[in-house]
């Protein structure tokens, strides 16, 4: 984001911050606050980014099935909770994809697999995840 004399420009891979997060920061931005519904949080809210803990997502075909229930064209769940990231499969839109454990801070490419060295941080994870959104 570019904004002359109001945002310093910096590099920052250390604050959890996702898509949903643009239209709540641009909404602030212009004086608006975001309705209720929105998910997301202000990127220029300090005490925000640091009280957040966790982030989710989710990715789906490119074409969605039913605009009122988009479980039946999703593929993954994720969750990225500090530096481990964990992506797991739909069963029945990926029966063959692995459960995936990233350390982020010293795989950032998602280069080694740690679900079967880490059952512990994989449940753990599994279980936000399941409480964010089980479709």
């Amino acid at each position: 984001v570019r904004w002359p004399k109001k945002i310093q420009p910096r590099r920052d891979e250390q604050t959890l911050v996702s898509s949903i997060d643009i239209a709540p920061t641009v909404l602030a931005a212009c004086g608006l606050k975001p309705t209720d519904a929105m998910q997301g949080i202000n990127l220029t809210d300090g005490k925000a980014l640091e009280a957040r803990q966790r982030i989710f997502g989710e990715i789906f075909e490119h074409d969605i099935q039913q605009m009122t229930d988009p479980s039946p064209s999703l593929r993954f769940r994720w969750v990225i909770d500090g530096a481990m990231k964990l992506i797991v499969p739909h069963k029945a839109r990926e029966p063959k994809a692995p459960v995936e454990l990233y350390n982020l801070a010293e795989d950032p490419t998602e280069t080694r697999n740690l679900a079967a060295e880490q059952p512990e941080v994989v449940a753990k994870l599994t279980e936000a995840l399941d409480q964010w959104w089980t479709p």
